[in-house]
């Protein structure tokens, strides 16, 4: 799972960068998803902060709290 973790985060990456925040969205939630389940919490914390940005950019500021306060 932490090699996928990290494929993914960096696909969505990709995806944010060329400003196509929807479809980076669920890349990043995966990401984190894997890398907890990996235990790899350093990665997760990355993982959850890129996703947060993201979720800012849509302007979903109720969910980006969550996933930070989670």
């Amino acid at each position: 799972p932490a090699m996928e973790a990290s494929a993914l985060n960096g696909f969505a990456e990709l995806h944010r960068g060329e400003g196509r925040l929807s479809e980076a969205r669920p890349l990043y939630a995966t990401a984190l998803e894997r890398a907890q389940q990996a235990g790899d919490r350093i990665s997760a914390a990355i993982m959850a902060n890129n996703l947060a940005m993201t979720l800012i950019d849509l302007e979903e500021h109720a969910a980006a709290r969550q996933v930070l306060l989670t």
